[in-house]
């Protein structure tokens, strides 16, 4: 009997043995995998007016509450709060407490790890309010757009502040840049980003964002984007003698940013008119120019930015020994707010309109100037004859003073051009035929030279002169 009771002992201690390190070791595995998660997911008090709760902002151990500057705030609130998994808040969610910066909560994690929140008020500062905005704005870059209201420094910090676009027909968004250092807390200064094949016209919406908080938005109409921002530069096919019944091209080189501005919305259908400027070559005359309507049956659009135009006999017989200055081109607006319809027009110079490189209709009417060295090659010094005549004799008898020579050379790698005057020092004037040579001194080598002119003076009126030209058709090339 004694020994069956020390076996029985014995299983009895055993088993106590086996539970104790049992124990020992699920403690152990649940002590690691406690959480060690401390912050606050969620914080929301009751509302005012429509809103049924206001969320709370958590930016590091603060608990930002922006409350409404027009609503009167409560003594005391009683906060839903959602924590992290596994942990606790004191004073915890649902409990009445002080609207107040005193108030203090603590979140201890599942891990016992300890983190404090102060909740913090923001009174006197407002959702943001858009009152008045710019209703229609053209598209071209920095378009300012002012936008006034209430409540845009709430934060007190710029970069809580955001405005977006929103475009009406498929609810595509983008941000608005905006003047930082001008802002209000009733205005700020919004202007149009770079234009992108994104981007678009029409109906679009604005808001402005601070913190976490969202205005009422404001509806504004984009127009497509002027010529004058979008072309470059504007350039005619031909320089010198323009021929009664030739054609002549018109291009117009829109800037790199805006070429898919011009392709979409200046496109060959949509071109309306052109008109040119045309300035009178008259003896002994200063006449200032005038803008002559192109018939539509004269012009015509081939590509985007290339007008076609036919010196017309007829239209242009008026306009003979006239040069070209430029012009007026129209195109049909197709964002209008109301509709498509009207015109965009843009007055243009052309490039390079002075002097040697103008384009003068039925130029050898007006003189006659061959350049015996033009498509040889040639050097600086060397001697290089030129020789003119007018085919009426009063351009002969009252520009009868040689003042000069002028000459044109093109840098054909950077696409700039260089101007040289030779004085009459350096000329040999034989009355229709002058000899002269291009300075030792000019920085031309390997450039071309693309025109030559005779600058000639009344003898009746210093102040009138007039340049005879000939633009070179033929390479001639300054050797090294």
């Amino acid at each position: 009997m004694s020994h069956i009771y020390k076996l029985y002992t014995g299983v009895i201690l055993f088993l106590l043995l086996v539970a104790v390190l049992l124990g020992a070791c699920t403690k152990t595995e649940y002590a690691q995998l406690k959480k060690p998660y401390a912050d606050i997911e969620r914080f929301a008090i009751a509302g005012y007016g429509d809103l049924d709760s206001i969320p709370a902002v958590i930016h590091g151990d603060s608990i930002l509450i922006y409350w409404n500057a027009t609503n009167t705030p409560p003594l005391h609130v009683k906060p839903q709060i959602l924590v992290s998994d596994g942990a606790t808040i004191t004073p915890a969610s649902g409990t009445e407490v002080a609207f107040a910066d005193k108030t203090v909560y603590t979140v201890t994690a599942e891990d016992g790890s300890v983190r404090k929140f102060i909740l913090k008020p923001v009174f006197n500062k407002a959702i943001p309010t858009v009152v008045t905005m710019t209703a229609t704005r053209t598209w071209s870059a920095n378009t300012p757009i002012a936008i006034t209201g209430e409540y845009f420094l709430t934060t007190g910090n710029t970069r809580d502040i955001k405005i977006y676009a929103q475009r009406v027909r498929d609810g595509f968004e983008f941000d608005l840049p905006f003047d930082t250092a001008g802002i209000t807390a009733t205005r700020i200064n919004a202007y149009l980003p770079e234009f992108t094949s994104e981007l678009d016209t029409g109906a679009h919406r604005v808001y402005v964002k601070v913190g976490g908080f969202s205005s009422n938005v404001a509806p504004i109409w984009l127009s497509q984007p002027i010529l004058a921002e979008i072309i470059d530069n504007i350039d005619i096919s031909k320089r010198g003698s323009i021929n009664l019944g030739e054609d002549v091209e018109l291009t117009f080189t829109p800037k790199p940013v805006w070429r898919l501005a011009f392709e979409r919305y200046y496109k060959n259908e949509n071109f309306s008119s052109l008109s040119l400027g045309l300035q009178k070559i008259e003896p002994g005359q200063v006449i200032n120019g005038r803008t002559y309507s192109v018939p539509a049956d004269y012009t015509s659009s081939r590509e985007p930015g290339k007008i076609k135009l036919k010196i017309d006999p007829v239209f242009f017989a008026p306009h003979k020994s006239s040069r070209v200055f430029g012009g007026v081109i129209g195109y049909k607006n197709v964002s209008s707010i109301n509709g498509p319809g009207g015109s965009l027009t843009y007055q243009f110079t052309l490039t390079e309109y002075a002097g040697i490189y103008e384009a003068v209709i039925e130029e050898v009417k007006y003189a006659n100037i061959i350049f015996l060295q033009e498509g040889q090659p040639i050097s600086r010094g060397q001697t290089l004859t030129l020789n003119y005549s007018f085919s009426d004799a009063a351009y002969h008898d009252t520009y009868n003073i040689l003042s000069g020579i002028d000459l044109k050379f093109k840098n054909k790698a950077a696409g700039s051009y260089t101007s040289i005057t030779v004085g009459t020092a350096d000329i040999i004037n034989g009355g229709s035929q002058l000899q002269f040579a291009v300075p030792v001194t000019a920085d031309v080598a390997g450039q071309s030279l693309v025109a030559v002119g005779i600058n000639l003076r009344s003898s009746t009126n210093n102040r009138i002169y007039i340049t005879p030209r000939r633009v070179l058709s033929r390479e001639t090339v300054v050797s090294d």
